[in-house]
């Protein structure tokens, strides 16, 4: 099992389909696949159920995901331990909101 099919079958759930979890992922649709595929194929189970509307999870998908986001955030902590990288945030704002509620700026000139 590597991590990055692990990060893909993740994006797959969330998404609910191959093609937005590719979009998210900037990766093509037939490589998200094939990833999925893989994962499967070495743990010997199906993750999800192929549907018309998208991918549903299996039983065995479902406890997989319960695990995944753990053993990603696990991942990504041994890294940033190993390398010194912090952790990035990102923080969003609507223009006018940010705009009328931050502190003046104090410069003397």
């Amino acid at each position: 099992m590597e991590l990055r099919h692990v990060r893909v079958f993740a994006a797959v759930a969330r998404a609910g389909t191959v093609v937005g979890a590719a979009n998210q992922l900037g990766l093509a649709p037939a490589s998200v696949s094939e990833q999925v595929r893989r994962l499967e194929g070495g743990l010997g189970v199906a993750l999800f159920e192929r549907t018309l509307q998208g991918m549903r999870l299996t039983a065995p998908g479902q406890a997989l995901l319960e695990r995944a986001h753990g053993l990603l955030d696990h991942a990504d902590e041994v890294r940033r331990a190993v390398t010194g990288q912090r952790r990035r945030i990102s923080v969003g704002a609507l223009e006018m909101p940010a705009a009328t509620r931050r502190p003046a700026s104090t410069s003397s000139t």
